[in-house]
């Protein structure tokens, strides 16, 4: 009976709850099969390094092997997150939240002088709603980690900012995990006050110019800032960045899209802390950097015109494409230009084409991230004359209905092919 008393005590440590709280225990086992039963229902449990048993208050005795289970979970419905920290199933709370850290605490007397590598306790925490030792980060306690009044804290960094955390406490023992109550946090949304974020100006559809500073006047050892950006309304590192190569700066965004919204801010790394100052947002011009001409039909040469105006770039690559879809790309077929003239034209030449409806527009692309041109039609059909008769005209409809009419070099492949009955 001693033995069983000092196992359920551990369990309840690390549910974090009391037996009577819970309404059910959830036992998980590695093939993701799981067995749910009513604490109403069990009169006790034990645990050993083999097994579990549950002894049912109808004398019903549950066993499992300790080589079936994955982990065990408490569930309750009392959603009261003011636990009575004398008790000594409680998991506390989070306390000294920043917008980037938080210490959780609890309380683990009964197991105090019994932690070892078989035998650990801590928290686990994710932006999940369920963490687990799946899907969570976990953090260990140590022996001398924990006072001798059983509580014991925990600070946990590195975290994002105005983002909601869900924790808690975990027993490990013999390969078992086992856990308590979910609570939660939410971290600061304040922004760094040394960190500030200037207006972005010089915008185009691919380019902006944006600023920021970062004046910290406590004692640092090293400090790395820039600014992150993304179409997300919280751009982290984690997006896009630019390095800044001083404290204050103004710096290009480039490869942006035309008429989308980003987002921005300036992000300082003060001793290996992430910090980010006040999101600031901008939208693209719309993208119109280039018009495209129209095809010359004897030569099919098509001259469009450049109208980038400013903006900021490295690589410029000019061209037309060209197919049969109505939306051609450069994944499409392409031909390029590598003269402009000086009102910004330039005049590339399509190969030789089928009979049939084209579609082109012109291109260009801005390092690497193309913007295109109004598209444009080519329809490359025989045409009759206008005094042709109307026996004629009804004719000509119906070989240009014809799926075979685009492989026919000229009028006489035609001819032939309506004359000859073998077809």
């Amino acid at each position: 009976m001693k033995v069983k008393t000092i196992i359920a005590t551990i369990l309840l440590i690390a549910a974090g709850i009391q037996m009577a709280k819970a309404q059910k225990v959830v036992l998980n086992m590695i093939n993701n099969q799981s067995a749910e039963y009513n604490t109403a229902q069990i009169d006790s449990l034990a645990f050993t390094k083999q097994k579990v048993s549950l002894h049912f208050v109808n004398k019903h005795v549950a066993e499992y092997s300790a080589q079936q289970l994955d982990s065990i979970t408490f569930v309750q419905t009392d959603s009261s997150e003011n636990d009575d920290v004398t008790d000594p199933s409680v998991t506390g709370g989070a306390i000294d939240i920043t917008n980037m850290s938080a210490t959780l605490v609890g309380y683990a007397s009964s197991i105090r002088d019994n932690l070892s590598n078989d035998l650990r306790v801590g928290f686990i925490y994710s932006l999940d709603g369920t963490p687990n030792k799946n899907n969570g980060i976990q953090v260990d306690v140590s022996a001398n980690e924990v006072a001798e009044d059983g509580r014991y804290s925990k600070t946990i960094t590195n975290l994002l900012s105005d983002a909601t955390y869900y924790f808690r406490s975990f027993v490990y023992q013999s390969g078992l995990w086992f856990y308590g109550k979910i609570k939660s946090f939410v971290t600061d949304s304040s922004n760094a006050n040394f960190a500030t974020t200037g207006v972005a100006t010089s915008i185009t559809c691919f380019s902006a110019k944006v600023s920021g500073c970062v004046d910290i006047q406590s004692p640092y050892s090293t400090l790395e800032c820039g600014i992150c950006y993304g179409t997300g309304i919280k751009p982290t590192l984690n997006d896009n960045m630019v390095p800044a190569t001083s404290n204050e700066f103004a710096l290009q965004l480039r490869r942006l899209l035309g008429s989308t919204i980003y987002y921005y801010r300036t992000y300082a790394i003060v001793d290996g802390q992430i910090y980010y100052g006040t999101v600031r947002t901008f939208r693209t011009l719309d993208d119109n950097v280039v018009e495209t001409g129209t095809i010359d039909e004897e030569t099919l040469a098509v001259t469009s015109r450049l109208t980038i105006g400013g903006g900021a770039y490295s690589s410029l690559v000019l061209g037309v494409c060209y197919g049969t879809t109505e939306q051609p790309t450069i994944s499409n077929m392409t031909v390029t230009s590598d003269e402009v003239d000086e009102e910004n034209r330039y005049t590339v030449k399509l190969p030789p084409l089928g009979y049939g409806v084209y579609y082109y527009r012109a291109y260009v692309l801005i390092d690497g991230v193309p913007h295109y041109g109004e598209v444009k039609t080519w329809d490359d059909h025989y045409n009759i004359d206008g005094s042709a008769s109307t026996e004629t005209a009804t004719l000509w409809e119906v070989i240009k209905s014809n799926p075979n009419y685009s492989r026919f070099a000229d009028i006489v492949q035609h001819a032939k092919y309506y004359k000859d009955d073998t077809h």
